[in-house]
């Protein structure tokens, strides 16, 4: 029905489109929406829009939205972890989920169960599901159909953590975009990202009355994960020097301790225009920042993961990044 009505959304072009890119639990949610609701240049994506990614669909369901909002199960996610609902963004790996149940997001929740022979066996399959030029396709497709009868300036901001898989791609495939690669302490990111990951099999797999060997075994596939999250990334811009001259790395703990300061850098890297209203808006969460203390609890040893190993592991990371 697209292609039949709206076909112009094919010509549309998407000007110095953004992505922000990093760990799940790194922060991204926090960036994403905060620059989203306190600045008028950029569109991102709903989660009633990646659920129903059709522009004919989206104008018949879009009058029953109350109506689902209420019908869609609640409580998936902890408030205290990850805020969510149909007309908040949402990491653009979701809509791969509804498109074809791949990707990261699907690895996360599904596969992550699998019994692998040893953790070269685990990459390859996680990265056989991340689909990253599938994915990347796919997105610019999805985004131009998400700009339909917006004004013509008017630029994507697409969050993701499948694309760190290829950010060379990314910016192959997307002219003129801006990528902003957010790193956190794999310490506190990996007990962060289990926890959640733990708190949606507690309504799909009854999580708690699992036997404790396949709770381990779930705990250590999401740490082999992570690692091949930050590895893929360090061999990238190992093998590409002049990634770091076209993307913008920001690292958790400066939008923590120095927000005023990472936001003026995020917005000369982005073009993001520094409106009276936006820098208000900036002062004032820097205000707040220090003192922000997540009601989100969590440990690495609850994973049965020490502080040793994951200094060890990590090395190649804590060796080139204050985090």
């Amino acid at each position: 029905m697209d292609h039949l009505f709206f076909s112009g959304y094919k010509k549309r072009k998407l000007h110095k489109p953004l992505f922000l890119i990093g760990h799940p639990r790194s922060g991204t949610t926090f960036l994403h929406k905060f620059i989203l609701k306190n600045t008028s240049e950029f569109k991102g994506m709903l989660l009633w829009e990646m659920i129903f990614p059709s522009i004919f669909l989206r104008r018949c369901v879009r009058p029953f939205l109350p109506f689902l909002a209420k019908k869609i199960p609640q409580g998936i996610y902890d408030s205290r972890i990850h805020e969510t609902g149909l007309e908040e963004p949402e990491t653009d790996d979701v809509a791969m989920f509804f498109r074809s149940f791949a990707g990261m997001f699907y690895w996360l929740y599904f596969s992550a169960w699998h019994k692998y022979n040893n953790p070269e066996e685990l990459s390859k399959h996680l990265i056989k599901e991340s689909e990253p030029n599938k994915v990347i396709g796919y997105l610019e497709n999805l985004h131009k159909k998400n700009l339909h009868k917006t004004e013509i300036r008017k630029r994507i901001f697409s969050k993701s953590f499948s694309l760190i898989m290829d950010i060379s791609g990314v910016l192959k495939r997307f002219e003129n975009a801006r990528i902003i690669v957010l790193l956190r302490d794999p310490m506190e990111v990996i007990p962060s990202s289990i926890s959640l990951a733990v708190n949606i099999q507690k309504q799909l797999n009854d999580f708690d009355n699992l036997e404790e060997k396949k709770k381990q075994r779930y705990y250590q596939n999401i740490y082999q994960a992570s690692w091949v999250f930050f590895k893929y990334f360090d061999r990238q811009m190992s093998a590409d020097k002049s990634l770091k001259d076209n993307i913008l790395i920001v690292t958790h703990k400066q939008l923590k301790t120095r927000f005023e300061e990472t936001m003026i850098k995020i917005c000369d890297y982005c073009e993001i225009e520094k409106s009276p209203e936006f820098m208000q808006k900036i002062k004032m969460q820097a205000e707040k920042q220090p003192d922000f203390k997540s009601k989100h609890r969590y440990s690495l040893e609850t994973y049965g993961i020490t502080k040793e190993k994951v200094l060890n592991d990590f090395d190649f990371i804590y060796a080139q990044y204050d985090l």
